[in-house]
């Protein structure tokens, strides 16, 4: 799901998850650019 960034880019159910793994991975500290 997270392996076509271009996906992310239209897909905001998509964007919300990926945010949601990073939170879960800790991630944190590299926030995600401004789509």
């Amino acid at each position: 799901m997270c392996t076509h960034s271009g996906q992310r880019r239209w897909n905001p159910f998509g964007k919300k998850l990926f945010q949601y793994h990073r939170k879960q991975r800790g991630w944190l500290a590299t926030p995600l650019p401004p789509n």
